[in-house]
């Protein structure tokens, strides 16, 4: 498979990247990160609908694959990162704005990819530097399609359900052990499970926190049906209807895609003081 468009240069990246290629002070970000991540979580464990949640995933049952975090008990890898980071979400206290190039991004990445790093690289027993290092190809690759976009809140769709998906699928992608087309074909199964509506965040609802777990699904699913042998778009950033097209007003910074990638990793860049939005409306 070649690697000349970036969609292929990206999937590359993924698999190539290796513990030692960061620097420390994306590892130290990153500690800072999880820890902030995993204290917003325990914190919303028990928010509305969340012990509700629980319950539904454990009645519905499956594999022992990873634990609910705080609750307990063993459900299926998706389904049990799709709780942990809805948790994680619950007071929306958690890290945000990714951070490219100095210029912050709206978005909140990392109540999906901490939880998501975390639950899979469980499953698959992987090593705490394997999961750090599927957790910020992860991020990066969410920041990267965000920052390149011409993200725009009049369009409805909720970046959250949306390039989170396919920082997870990312994660998922190299924790699971795909080659270069199997990532490839995620990203473009990735593509048919995106999307939600920032209509759950102006009503008040307690909806709001959905995407964040949806995100962490879907994307482990794209990667599992990938390794299971299923083709994608080949393309599902700039295709004809690719994410660009369908969800975005237009890839506006297409160099944020692939510049220095490699060598600079991008994650959220702010650790909230306070809960609540630190976007003007």
């Amino acid at each position: 498979m070649s690697e000349s468009t970036a969609i292929e240069k990206l999937a590359a990246n993924v698999l190539e990247t290796r513990f030692e290629n960061f620097d420390n002070a994306t590892l130290e970000a990153t500690r800072y990160r999880i820890i902030d991540t995993l204290g917003c979580l325990i914190g919303g464990s028990t928010d509305s609908g969340n012990p509700e949640l629980v319950e539904l995933m454990r009645d519905e049952g499956g594999k022992q694959e990873a634990t609910i975090l705080v609750h307990g008990g063993k459900i299926p890898a998706a389904n049990a990162t799709m709780v942990n980071s809805i948790m994680a979400r619950s007071f929306d206290f958690e890290p945000v704005s990714p951070l490219v190039e100095g210029v912050g991004c709206p978005g909140h990445t990392s109540g999906t990819t901490v939880p998501t790093a975390i639950t899979i690289a469980e499953a698959v027993n992987a090593s705490g530097r394997e999961m750090i290092t599927a957790l910020l190809v992860g991020d990066d690759i969410a920041a990267r399609i965000l920052a390149a976009s011409g993200f725009g809140f009049t369009l409805g769709w909720d970046g959250v359900g949306t390039v989170n998906t396919f920082g997870v699928t990312a994660i998922a992608g190299k924790l699971l052990g795909l080659d270069k087309l199997q990532m490839r074909n995620s990203f473009g199964i990735a593509l048919n499970l995106i999307g939600t509506t920032f209509q759950t965040i102006w009503d008040g609802t307690t909806a709001f926190k959905l995407p964040q777990g949806l995100a962490a699904r879907n994307g482990i699913f794209a990667a599992q049906l990938a390794k299971a042998g299923w083709s994608g778009p080949e393309d599902a950033l700039f295709s004809r209807f690719g994410y660009y097209k369908m969800f975005t007003e237009g890839c506006q910074k297409p160099e944020a895609l692939t510049r220095d990638l490699g060598k600079k990793f991008y994650y959220d860049g702010t650790i909230k003081p306070y809960p609540c939005c630190r976007i003007p409306r």
